[in-house]
C-alpha cells in the first residue's frame, strides 16, 4: 500500500482505499468508500531551519537507495 506516493486525492490513494475496502469485505465486514470534499493544505515550500544557537538550514531530500524501490518517491 505504500509502494507509491498516496497523497490525499491521488489516484494511488484511491487504489489503496479500494484495496482496503475489498479486504474488509473479504473478512465479512460491510465496507464502503465514502467521498468527502475537504480543504487540504499542500506546502509550496518545505524547509527546515534552526535559528539558535546558530542559524542552520537542512536538506530534506536524501538520495534514493537501490535496496528500497520506494525511496525514489520522496
Amino acid at each position: 500500500m505504500s509502494s507509491k506516493p498516496h497523497n490525499v486525492g491521488s489516484p494511488w490513494s484511491k487504489q489503496n482505499a479500494e484495496f482496503a475496502a475489498e479486504k474488509f469485505k473479504s473478512w465479512g465486514y460491510d465496507a464502503k468508500i465514502e467521498t468527502f470534499e475537504v480543504l487540504v493544505p499542500f506546502p509550496k515550500i518545505r524547509k527546515l531551519e534552526m535559528v539558535a544557537p546558530k542559524k542552520m538550514s537542512f536538506q530534506l531530500k536524501e538520495p534514493a537507495l537501490k535496496e528500497d524501490a520506494t525511496s525514489k518517491y520522496y
